[in-house]
């Protein structure tokens, strides 16, 4: 998951854009010619032309190669109006180094505007310095600007160009000597539209952005009034996706979130003076209705909605302050109900929501608690309203075990009603005891886990293994934990901020934890733990890639942290996320038959691994004895995370057999390496669900290491011997399941 700039290669691309030279690229502000916004913004007429005539056939990358000009990678100059507040940027997550977001945005307009109009005139600047330089401009400051134009470029399915400034350094934007701009002047005003001004209808029925309209309104500040919010939904993280259609017009655009007024997913980090919102104040639109709304559109190829073709084609709208989103009328306002302080037991729950009327002419009439109980039964609840705009309920006690899922329903005094998205507990009687209560989702399905949000010290006593522990390429500590010796499903969880102390084997009794999701990972940190003993870490799971492989997302979600290794494997993707040239972000695929309909990523997120490493070692077809390491999830992708080097198995023809994940056999196989010093790999198989017990004897037949011992599943198991404390010399390894002994002789040799 190494960080990558992709450029395209401007070489390849029409209407003459021309790859900006080595020496303009290291061209400092003196040199930098003074432009315009707009001639920055502007994609040649040519180019235009193809994209309105290829309309529906449009693919993503025809659009990135042709929304370019020749001042891309180039350093320019121009002077501009401030037009956001930089206290409002949420566009990237926070740095606890610098103290402030790794990226700055703001919204500037091209002074010249004033002559020259204002189509084409407002662009982004995003601060990547680390020195705050934005913070030295306020809305209404008239700035000098030198920066490279560095548009952000999507990627494989997303056909976004959107338009950006990168300051050179932390000198290279200054306050111009000129008075500042009040917000009630021409210049910062936003041009009234509506959706069809920027977007049409295609005769799939699916909307597009209006190339037409593309160097006029790239970036623009504008407005729309009396619009319908054709739906809204708050999605992961408490995300708002957001869809508008003008009255009257066909097509649409949607909304982003950039504005840390309408982003619900920063409160855990971001620090004053960013206008963060708080938890207990989130941004919730209605679910439908008519607003007034303005703000930036940018082309971030965003389409949660799926009504573009291709999907992300189209503007979406960023408002910046809170007034830049007014309902006009709608049905209730609700917020997500409350979920638990802590780990429910025999008791009811009180549950609290925010309620108000969407249209101000309105009231409401009632608000009701939803409930159901995955062991059987279900209710209804009247919530009672406590204070100003706070309804509280309780749900009756529910069995120990019992998932209880439950949302809440407005009706206003028209009979228009809203309910809220759903919530999850989990009822457990004697608190957390297992991994399985952290990662099992209700539905068995992906989703988080019932716990999101808990801190506890005192719900939760749970041993464990560590099977993983390594630097991530962001320089942060990650470990693996798992619970069950038998490798059943949802007994693996991935360990974020993890202690230095934290190696693998060691056994640990966890009396404190912190729950929490990663953009649909679980994670668990702020760890409150003992070492209990060390050893080895049980073996990794096999299994076939075409099980994991997305048809079966429920499987895919079970397995999220544990250790798995797949055999003989066969490369077929280098790079999965862009041509097989470039490194992209880190990511290959491979599959036991070299079949991508069975394929499973990996990802290069250890530092152990260079951010070129996929296309360096890796080659479409080539076959490798394993690929091994722990299962994650990030960028809407399950993969797995090979942890050292060796987790990559040596190269080896892609025409031997595939290795079946479950055997139905019992076997030992020969060590590896063998001879060894200090350590070796034993591989074997279980046949039938049992206990199983491996061990290490030296030739007097004394008991030198335990490396399993408990109920194993039928699978093809791996374990690890490290002999770093023993002499030289032979060793017996023993294995003894299903009334069955195998055994063979090892050498160590130092």
């Amino acid at each position: 998951m190494k960080t990558a700039t992709r450029l395209f290669a401007l070489g390849v691309l029409v209407a003459g854009a021309l790859a900006p030279t080595a020496a303009v690229r290291a061209q400092g502000c003196t040199t930098a010619p003074r432009v315009t916004v707009r001639q920055i913004h502007a994609i040649p007429q040519a180019n235009i032309d193809q994209l309105m005539a290829a309309g529906q056939s449009l693919t993503p990358d025809q659009i990135r190669n042709l929304l370019v000009n020749d001042f891309y990678g180039d350093i320019v100059k121009f002077t501009a109006v401030v037009m956001s507040d930089w206290r409002n940027s949420g566009l990237a997550s926070w740095n606890s180094g610098t103290n402030m977001p790794n990226r700055i945005h703001v919204f500037v307009r091209d002074t010249t505007a004033r002559s020259q109009g204002v189509n084409g005139m407002t662009i982004q600047i995003v601060d990547d310095t680390g020195t705050g330089l934005i913070q030295n401009f306020e809305k209404g400051d008239v700035i000098d600007v030198c920066g490279e134009v560095a548009p952000f470029v999507g990627t494989g399915s997303n056909p976004s160009v959107n338009m950006q400034i990168n300051p050179v350094d932390g000198t290279s934007i200054t306050l111009a000597s000129v008075p500042s701009v009040p917000e009630s002047d021409p210049l910062r005003q936003p041009v009234l539209i509506t959706t069809d001004d920027i977007t049409r209808l295609l005769p799939n029925g699916r909307s597009q952005l209006l190339w037409s309209a593309y160097n006029a309104y790239h970036n623009q500040y504008v407005r729309m009034e009396n619009t319908t919010l054709v739906q809204s939904v708050v999605g992961t993280n408490e995300r708002v996706n957001m869809l508008f259609q003008s009255i009257g017009d066909q097509s649409q655009i949607t909304f982003h979130d950039i504005s840390l007024r309408f982003r619900n997913d920063r409160d855990g980090s971001y620090q004053p003076p960013y206008n963060v919102r708080p938890p207990e104040d989130p941004f919730i639109p209605p679910t439908t209705g008519t607003v007034n709304i303005q703000g930036f559109l940018v082309y971030q190829g965003f389409d949660f909605f799926d009504v573009t073709t291709p999907r992300g084609a189209v503007f979406s709208i960023d408002p910046m302050e809170d007034s830049d989103f007014e309902v006009i009328t709608g049905p209730p306002i609700v917020t997500d109900p409350s979920r638990p302080d802590g780990v429910p037991g025999n008791a009811p729950v009180t549950i609290t929501v925010t309620a108000v009327v969407g249209d101000p002419t309105r009231t409401l009439t009632s608000v009701v608690l939803n409930y159901a109980f995955s062991t059987g039964g279900s209710g209804q609840v009247n919530m009672v309203n406590t204070t100003g705009d706070e309804w509280e309920g309780q749900i009756p006690a529910a069995p120990d075990g019992a998932f209880v899922t439950y949302s809440v329903t407005a009706t206003d005094n028209t009979g228009a009603s809203t309910t809220s998205g759903e919530e999850v507990y989990r009822v457990l009687y004697g608190g957390i005891t297992n991994i399985e209560h952290i990662q099992r989702t209700s539905t068995g399905l992906p989703g988080e886990s019932p716990f999101n949000g808990l801190t506890t010290t005192t719900q939760i006593n749970l041993d464990a293994v560590v099977q993983a522990a390594f630097t991530g390429d962001d320089g942060n500590r990650y470990a693996v934990l798992q619970d069950d010796p038998g490798l059943g499903e949802w007994t693996g969880v991935w360990v974020f901020q993890a202690d230095a102390a934290l190696a693998p084997g060691d056994r640990i009794t966890i009396t404190g934890a912190t729950v929490s999701e990663f953009f649909g990972l679980t994670q668990v940190t702020d760890l409150t733990f003992t070492e209990t003993s060390t050893g080895a870490p049980y073996p990794h799971k096999v299994l076939p890639t075409g099980v994991l492989n997305g048809d079966d997302p429920g499987l895919q979600e079970a397995h999220e942290g544990m250790m798995l290794r797949f055999s003989h494997i066969i490369i077929t993707d280098v790079n999965a996320d862009g041509p097989d040239t470039e490194p992209g972000f880190g990511e290959w695929a491979f599959a036991n038959d070299g079949n991508p309909a069975n394929d499973v990523r990996a990802d290069d997120f250890s530092d152990a691994f260079g951010p070129s490493y996929n296309i360096e070692n890796f080659t479409v077809g080539q076959g490798r004895t394993h690929m091994q390491g722990g299962w994650y999830f990030s960028f809407s992708n399950f993969k797995l995370i090979p942890i050292v080097p060796s987790d990559v198995g040596g190269i080896v023809n892609s025409n031997e057999p595939v290795e079946p994940g479950v055997p139905g056999r019992f076997a030992l196989e020969r060590a590896y390496p063998n001879p060894f010093n200090p350590a070796t790999t034993i591989r074997y198989s279980v046949g039938a669900a049992g206990p199983v017990r491996l061990a290490v004897y030296d030739v007097t037949g004394r008991e030198v290491a335990v490396l399993v011992d408990g109920p194993l599943a039928p699978s093809v198991y791996e374990a690890t011997f490290d002999a770093s404390g023993l002499a030289s010399g032979v060793y017996v390894v023993r294995l003894a399941a299903g009334g069955q002994v195998l055994s063979h002789t090892i050498t160590l040799l130092k």
